[in-house]
């Protein structure tokens, strides 16, 4: 694989997971309201760094590898991906130019994200509603965020799929190539070889004579 894409999968990892942390803690707030004021009090003090900050980190990048596992499972379950499909993807993978992998995939790391990024914006429509249920001066705004991440959801489902579909014509397409390759070069051998052995055999007329005369 290549840096820059080991550097994507992490930071989309991180970008899901950390929306998703937040999602959570929304929809925790809504049942605790003093979770908030808590979080606060203990940021505060020189210890935040260590005991907190830096686990909230790790577990940020886990809940994201979660998300974007959760989402593909859910594309699967739903038959919008088809699984036979991905495996074979994977199995011809060995197989493809470095270019045409390397573009595989990053489009497939795209499709996963998106993927994930679905996950995160249903919590936070969850989140929202909650609130919007909660607070009565602020329900129309509320409304109007749950409506967007409604959208951004479908949004970043389709987009995953769009980016699933690609990758697999890409592989497809060129799996057809090399084998209808294979082909001409099996067939332009075969055309080779016969003029040679018609030019052969005429070349020595004796052999065919004798080999009548020992029939």
């Amino acid at each position: 694989m290549i840096p820059w894409q080991n550097i994507q999968g992490f930071s989309g990892a991180a970008a899901v997971g950390s929306i998703v942390f937040v999602d959570l803690a929304l929809i925790a707030n809504a049942f605790a309201d003093n979770l908030f004021p808590v979080i606060d009090l203990y940021s505060q003090t020189t210890t935040w760094a260590i005991v907190i900050a830096l686990p909230v980190l790790a577990l940020v990048y886990l809940i994201g590898l979660l998300s974007i596992g959760a989402g593909e499972a859910a594309l699967l379950c739903f038959r919008l991906v088809s699984r036979a499909d991905l495996a074979e993807d994977i199995l011809g993978l060995p197989g493809l130019p470095e270019i045409i992998a390397a573009r595989y995939q990053q489009l497939r790391q795209d499709a996963e994200i998106l993927a994930g990024s679905a996950i995160a914006f249903g919590l936070l429509a969850v989140g929202s509603s909650l609130y919007a249920w909660r607070i009565e001066g602020w329900r129309r705004f509320l409304s109007a965020i749950v409506v967007c991440a409604v959208i951004f959801a479908l949004g970043s489902i389709a987009l995953a799929i769009r980016r699933y579909v690609t990758a697999h014509r890409l592989t497809s397409s060129n799996s057809s190539t090399a084998k209808s390759g294979d082909a001409n070069e099996r067939v332009a051998g075969g055309s080779k070889t016969w003029p040679n052995m018609r030019q052969h055999a005429s070349g020595n007329p004796g052999a065919h004579r004798d080999g009548e005369g020992i029939e």
